[in-house]
């Protein structure tokens, strides 16, 4: 007969395989929920980036220029900043995080 302390870890170790599989089988709807707040946030940047030029004549040189626009300059759904870069008469923004890097690019090329 097995002594309570060995049903016990039994136990614990059926609930710990229990959650490993339900991580696994929501891990990838998480990251669908997070690729669309970066769609969103990205697009929202885009936004405001566009609205900077309009008003100021050439893009801002860095996200932080655009705090006017934002209450919070948006991060990622993992809390780092996106990535902004700006070249000649263009801007690029990045998401790296998720499983598919997000990129938006606008202006002229």
């Amino acid at each position: 007969m097995l002594t309570s302390i060995k049903k016990s870890f039994i136990y614990i170790l059926l609930i710990f395989i229990f959650l490993c599989l339900l991580f696994f089988y929501f891990s990838d709807s998480i990251d669908e929920v997070a690729k669309s707040g970066v769609k969103a946030d990205l697009k929202n940047i885009k936004e405001a980036t566009l609205q900077f030029k309009k008003d100021r004549g050439s893009f801002p040189q860095n996200i932080v220029q655009l705090k006017p626009y934002f209450n919070i300059i948006p991060s990622d759904p993992w809390g780092d900043a996106y990535i902004y870069t700006v070249g000649d008469g263009w801007v690029e923004l990045k998401c790296c995080k998720s499983k598919e890097v997000q990129v938006e690019r606008f202006g002229s090329e």
